[in-house]
């Protein structure tokens, strides 16, 4: 018996055949010589940005489907979010209203979403409810516990709000405890996903009592915390008494802390429309407000559909090289496959060389796939070369 020695491409998806030269049980007999598998070859014209291995054909003679071991399916990036609000006495009035509509309206909303793959908490620092009375450390037991949004957990956002402004704004105490915090996240004690990305949102409209604008040790937290993997969102609620030190101040955490209100922005800029952070009108009527920070909020949940977590199986150790990966391709909910090529202009990247955890949809393959609901898309790698 022969078993065709080149690096394959794996394209069933029924249950795989494991190759025995990985370890695993032979495959069946019927692979003798090239003959019909029962695994359909691919049609290399229909699907352009296909990667043929040696031999340049779609028959079994030349390459195509020979192993069934490399494919690995992706998921959404999981997402763990810490929002961090000022409830100091400077918040009284229509900044507290403003915060804590919102609060319960983007708590409803993720409910609504019933995403297992997204999980939140809240800490608030410096309010009535604070047991700490605004001396920290942060999170005080009072605070919500970072996991999936339930019934439970819109109860406790409700809950956790229900307090008033009191005491003075300890921001860098309640930001440098809740890094902490969410730094040493156990993801799986959460309830949560693996492989997600950390993000943490800073709510204020009062300056600080224990950091300085122009020398802000809050803002070098955040560029230390975004090296390491986290990432600062900012929003400001300003009013008549907002002074360009207390603008100054939350536009360096969110310059350092990598999550900008706009694409392009200006750590020290004077007006909402150039600013790194974003900015809600507390003098705006009450529910503009409360939109306006909801949906600071809800941007600062979104993630990239296009970058997936490549889902390995139990047991075996995260990560690929790009060099062991043959295609990628992407299936739409009528079971259509497409292969696409790897690109970083209209195809798919990793975001490592070695020990790849996530993989990229880029351009047209991107739009393809945010374009047609219940896709999903697979990571074939490269088999291990069979001998006679």
């Amino acid at each position: 018996m022969r078993l065709f020695a080149r690096a394959s491409l794996a394209v069933a998806v029924a249950a795989p055949f494991l190759a025995a030269a990985c370890g695993q049980p032979a495959p069946p007999a019927n692979f003798e010589d090239g003959k019909d598998s029962g695994v359909p070859v691919v049609d290399a014209a229909a699907n352009p940005g296909i990667i043929i291995p040696d031999g340049g054909s779609t028959s079994p003679e030349g390459g195509i489907v020979l192993c069934m071991a490399g494919q690995l399916t992706t998921r959404p990036v999981p997402g763990y979010l810490e929002i961090v609000v000022d409830g100091s006495a400077a918040m009284d009035g229509a900044k507290w209203a403003a915060v804590s509509s919102a609060v319960k309206q983007v708590a409803a909303a993720w409910q609504a979403e019933n995403n297992a793959t997204f999980g939140a908490g809240l800490s608030l620092f410096s309010d009535s409810l604070d047991s700490s009375k605004g001396l920290g450390p942060y999170p005080t037991a009072a605070d919500v516990k970072l996991r999936t949004v339930d019934a439970a957990q819109v109860a406790n956002f409700g809950a956790r709000v229900a307090g008033r402004p009191a005491f003075g704004a300890v921001s860098l105490a309640a930001l440098r405890g809740n890094y902490s915090a969410i730094d040493g996240l156990d993801v799986a004690a959460a309830g949560l996903r693996t492989g997600g990305d950390k993000v943490v949102v800073f709510v204020t409209g009062a300056p600080p009592t224990d950091d300085a604008a122009t020398t802000s040790e809050a803002a070098t937290l955040a560029k230390t915390y975004r090296a390491k993997g986290i990432t600062t969102l900012a929003v400001l609620l300003t009013d008549g008494a907002t002074t360009p030190a207390l603008r100054a101040f939350v536009g360096g955490i969110a310059a350092n802390g990598g999550g900008f209100a706009h694409k392009t922005c200006d750590a020290a800029a004077s007006d909402a429309a150039n600013a790194c952070h974003f900015e809600v009108d507390a003098t705006a009527a009450p529910a503009t407000a409360a939109q306006q920070l909801t949906a600071a909020l809800q941007q600062a949940r979104a993630s990239d559909p296009c970058t997936r977590v490549i889902d390995y199986p139990l047991g075996q150790r995260p990560g690929v090289r790009a060099t062991d990966v043959d295609a990628v391709s992407i299936t739409n909910s009528a079971g259509s496959r497409k292969f696409v090529p790897r690109d970083a202009v209209d195809g798919w990247t990793l975001d490592a060389n070695e020990n790849a955890q996530r993989i990229q949809l880029h351009g047209a393959s991107c739009i393809a796939f945010k374009g047609a609901p219940g896709t999903s898309v697979d990571v074939f790698q490269r088999c291990q070369e069979l001998v006679p």
